[in-house]
């Protein structure tokens, strides 16, 4: 196949991103990370925010966690963010803070596996590797009609393989590129603008007209379902608890409010909050419903409620929790869910 057609196409139509005008391995890395998950439009903008506060690993390595966290609410899998960071002091204290240029290294930080090690050593360094992610798996799978289920590792394989014969003597920094772009934006999962490909006359999906079964998936993403219960429990001073995620689950070291957990959607029995709550000592009303969500991730279902406790008199200081006004809240990092309920709440407040 001759991919001149496409690396023009791409000359001509690549999107304006900031991290291709300077496409050095900090700005490289952290564009894929904040990607992995994350629509364009919202990741264009995080990487903004990310950078001016964070412009090179120096700056990243520095900071507090607390501070990327808060930098990246919105943006869901948090884990991404505390990899980062974690990475970052990794490359300083490791490379001097200078990315290796072998993949081999590369993979050895925190959080960068086989496709962000082919990104940055392609992009960045114009290494001969092939960068497969979903975009270039697709476009692959119709160009050459591979009929084989592309979760499995020897048809990844394969296509890696493709790709890389593709990639010829061509620049791979350009091609890596233009095989994402014209995933992006041509060769798109629902609806592909087929007539706009520069690769039309060579795609054997398209000649057999098929480009809208392949690629082949054999998975199905099992779901579990989670019952959350959230309290609001706010004293005559305006003041309510947060309390910090600390065990390997999900939203590490986020904030919430204080938190029961069910295994099926149950009403909670009032008499019974106190010994999951931090209600010692307090007089309190009884809660009050205010707001139910389905909130969904990628393997999970969470099913959350949330509740409000007014308290007569003040809150007492308890281990594990943290007493804070609505303005002091805004310190602590949240997850989406944990924002949307305060954004329910407040009105009420």
């Amino acid at each position: 196949m001759n991919v001149r057609k496409l690396l023009a196409w791409y000359l001509e139509y690549a999107r304006d991103l900031p991290w291709r005008k300077y496409p050095t391995p900090y700005n490289v890395w952290v564009s894929e990370i904040i990607l992995q998950q994350t629509q364009m439009s919202r990741g264009v903008e995080y990487y903004k925010k990310f950078i001016e506060e964070f412009p090179d690993v120096f700056a990243l390595s520095n900071a507090d966690e607390q501070d990327v966290l808060r930098l990246w609410q919105g943006l869901g899998y948090y884990s991404r963010a505390r990899n980062l960071h974690c990475a970052a002091k990794y490359i300083v204290q490791n490379h001097q803070g200078v990315f290796p240029e072998d993949i081999a290294e590369l993979k050895k930080i925190k959080g960068i596996g086989d496709y962000t090690a082919s990104a940055i050593a392609s992009i960045a360094f114009d290494s001969k590797a092939v960068v497969a992610d979903g975009n270039v798996i697709r476009v692959i799978s119709r160009l050459f009609y591979i009929q084989e289920p592309v979760d499995i590792v020897l048809t990844i394989k394969t296509i890696k393989a493709h790709a890389f014969l593709l990639m010829g003597d061509h620049r791979p920094s350009l091609f890596n590129q233009a095989m994402m772009e014209l995933g992006a934006l041509v060769c798109k999962p629902v609806n592909p603008a087929c007539s706009s490909c520069p690769m039309i006359d060579q795609c054997k999906a398209f000649a057999s007209d098929a480009q809208m079964t392949i690629p082949v998936k054999s998975k199905k993403i099992k779901r579990s379902e989670r019952y959350f219960h959230y309290f609001f429990i706010n004293d005559s001073a305006g003041s309510f608890y947060l309390k910090q995620r600390t065990n390997d689950d999900i939203w590490k070291q986020l904030w919430e409010l204080p938190l029961i957990e069910t295994e099926a959607e149950i009403k909670l029995d009032v008499g019974d909050l106190a010994e999951f709550l931090p209600l010692n000592k307090i007089t309190i009303a009884n809660p009050s419903f205010i707001a139910r969500k389905l909130h969904k991730l990628t393997h999970r279902d969470i099913h959350a409620s949330f509740y409000r406790i007014d308290v007569h008199g003040l809150l007492n200081e308890t281990e594990g929790f943290v007493i804070v006004t609505q303005e002091q809240r805004r310190a602590y990092p949240v997850h989406n869910l944990m924002k949307w309920g305060f954004e329910v709440i407040i009105p009420q407040y």
